[in-house]
C-alpha cells in the first residue's frame, strides 16, 4: 500500500477521468477503503460528471450525512452501492471493527430520499450465511433498487482469514434453499434483531458526526474501520461487453477486505470503470444476460447446486447472488479477461488489469503521472501478459470454454498454486483442483470445532 502522501492530487485524478473518457470509458467507480474520506471527493464527482463518465459511489456511509449526499448529487453522482457486513451490529463490529450499523442505515434512509439508482451490498461468510433471510429482510428494507448478496472471494486479507470464513458445502446448499424460497413470493420475516437494527440500534451505538478526524478515527481500519470489509462485488461487476477502468485515488488506513479482489490500496478506490458497450446508465435492475454469461453462471454454480431457474428468479427480485469460487465447477473469467475490460488505478497512479494483480510478483505496473492510459491500455506488458488466449496452458488451451473464463482468474492462480499462467485451480478441469479441495476438505471436516484459525487477522495501517 502507498501512504497518504504518495496519492494523486485532485488535479491528478481530473486528468485521469479526462483521458478515461477520450479512450471511450463510460464508467467512473468511486470505491475504497472509503472513498468519503477523500476531501475532494465531490470535485472528482463533478470530474466525472464534466467528461460525461456515469459515476458510482461505492462506501460504507460513514460520514455521509445529508450536506455531502447533497453535494454529490448536485455534482452529478448517478449510483451509490453501500456495503454492509451484517444486519446486527455486533456481526457488523466483528468484520469491520468499529460499531457503524446505525450510521450505514442513516445513511440509507438518506440516499432513499434521492433520484438516485442504489444498491445494498451484502457480504456473507462462514459467520453469516445461516441467517441469509434476515440478511435479505433487512436489505430490502433499506429501499435500494437492487440487492448484492457478495460471498467472501479469497485474494488479499480475505485468503489471510479464508478458515474462518470460508462457508460449508452445507451452509451453501442450505443459502441456495434459501434463496429459492425468499425470492418466490414469500416475504422474509422481520424478526427482533432485524427491526432493532432498522429502529433503534442508533441509540446502541456511538454516533459518528462525519467530520473528516471523526471518519478519518472511524476508518482506522479501513471500510468500515479496521475491518475484513466489503464484498465489492461489483468493484468486480464489470458486464459483459464492458471495458473498465479502476482508479485509486486515496490512501485506505488498513482494510482487511474480506470480499473485495485485493487488499484496498485506497481510501478511495477511486473505480474508473469504463465500458466499451456503451452503457450509459446503471439501472435498478440487472442487464440482461447473454447466453455466454448465462451458461458461465451456470457452470460456476452447478457444484452447489444452482440453477438456471433460481437465476431468474433472482434476477426478477433484483437480487444477485455471488457464489464462493471454490464449489464452482468452472472458473469466473478474470475480470472478464485480464487486459479486457477493466483498468485499476491504485492511489498512487499505477494502473493494473484487476483490483489484485499487485500480489503477482515481478509484473512492472505503469504509473498514469508518466504515461496516458490510452498507451498503457495499449501498449504495456502488463496489460498485455495474460490478454487473450495465446498464453494459455492446457487444459485450457484445448478447452471450448476459453474464450469465456480465459483460464479464469490469474491471481487466484497464483495465490493457489504459485503460477500465474496455471490454469485457476477451482476449474474441475485443472490438474491442480485437488489444492481447492484439500481446502474444502478441511473446511466441510469443522461441525462445532473451532477452526484452526479461531481469530481473524486485520491489517495495519501504512506509515
Amino acid at each position: 500500500m502507498a501512504s497518504r502522501k504518495q496519492e494523486l492530487t485532485t488535479a491528478e485524478w481530473v486528468k485521469v477521468f479526462g483521458q478515461a473518457a477520450a479512450i471511450g470509458m463510460l464508467h467512473v467507480h468511486l470505491t475504497g477503503g472509503e472513498p468519503l474520506l477523500r476531501t475532494d471527493i465531490v470535485e472528482l464527482v463533478a470530474a466525472a460528471r464534466a467528461n460525461n463518465l456515469y459515476s458510482n459511489l461505492i462506501t460504507s456511509g460513514v460520514g455521509l450525512n445529508e450536506q455531502k449526499l447533497s453535494a454529490l448529487v448536485n455534482a452529478g453522482l448517478d449510483h451509490i452501492q453501500l456495503s454492509f457486513q451484517d444486519s446486527r451490529a455486533e456481526g457488523a463490529s466483528a468484520i469491520a471493527g468499529v460499531n457503524a450499523l446505525s450510521k450505514k442505515i442513516d445513511a440509507a434512509r438518506l440516499i432513499c430520499e434521492t433520484t438516485l439508482a442504489f444498491t445494498v451490498n451484502v457480504v456473507v461468510h462462514r459467520k453469516n450465511i445461516d441467517r441469509l433471510e434476515e440478511l435479505i429482510a433487512f436489505a430490502q428494507e433499506l429501499g435500494p433498487q437492487r440487492i448484492e448478496i457478495a460471498n467472501v472471494q479469497y485474494y488479499g486479507w480475505a485468503m489471510e482469514n479464508r478458515d474462518l470464513l470460508l462457508p460449508s458445502r452445507e451452509q451453501l446448499e442450505q443459502s441456495l434453499e434459501t434463496l429459492k424460497r425468499v425470492t418466490s413470493g414469500a416475504k422474509a420475516p422481520h424478526n427482533d434483531t432485524v427491526n432493532a437494527g432498522l429502529k433503534a440500534c442508533a441509540t446502541q451505538e456511538q454516533e459518528i458526526s462525519g467530520s473528516d478526524e471523526e471518519i478519518t478515527s472511524a476508518a482506522k481500519a479501513g471500510n468500515d474501520s479496521r475491518g475484513i470489509g466489503t464484498a465489492e462485488a461489483v468493484p468486480y461487476q464489470s458486464k459483459d461487453g464492458d471495458s473498465t477502468v479502476e482508479a485509486v485515488p486515496c490512501q485506505s488506513e488498513g482494510k482487511i477486505t474480506s470480499g473485495a479482489k485485493a487488499p484496498s490500496n485506497g481510501v478511495v478506490n477511486a473505480g474508473l470503470k469504463a465500458c466499451a458497450t456503451q452503457e450509459r446508465e446503471i439501472s435498478g435492475s440487472e442487464k440482461e444476460m447473454t447466453s455466454a454469461t448465462r451458461e458461465r453462471r451456470q457452470d460456476a454454480a452447478e457444484t452447489a447446486g444452482e440453477t438456471p431457474a433460481l437465476e431468474e428468479t433472482l434476477a426478477a427480485a433484483h437480487i444477485q447472488f455471488v457464489t464462493p469460487d471454490y464449489y464452482g465447477k468452472f472458473p469466473k473469467p478474470c475480470m472478464g479477461g485480464w487486459g479486457r475490460r477493466l483498468m485499476l488505478i491504485d492511489p498512487a497512479g499505477r494502473a493494473m488489469p484487476c483490483h489484485a494483480a499487485a500480489v503477482i510478483p515481478d509484473i512492472q505496473f505503469e504509473n498514469v503521472r508518466e504515461r496516458s492510459l490510452k498507451s498503457i491500455w495499449e501498449e504495456s506488458a502488463a496489460f498485455q501478459m495474460f490478454r487473450g488466449t495465446e498464453w494459455l496452458q492446457e487444459p485450457c488451451k484445448s478447452c471450448p470454454k476459453q474464450t469465456q473464463d480465459f483460464g479464469g482468474c490469474r491471481c487466484q492462480a497464483f495465490l493457489l498454486t504459485g503460477d500465474a499462467s496455471a490454469t485457476d485451480p477451482v476449474c474441475s478441469l485443472s490438474p491442480q483442483r485437488s489444492r481447492v479441495d484439500d481446502v474444502l476438505q478441511i473446511i466441510n471436516a469443522v461441525k462445532e470445532t473451532p477452526p484452526p484459525q479461531t481469530q481473524f487477522s486485520y491489517r495495519t495501517n501504512p506509515q
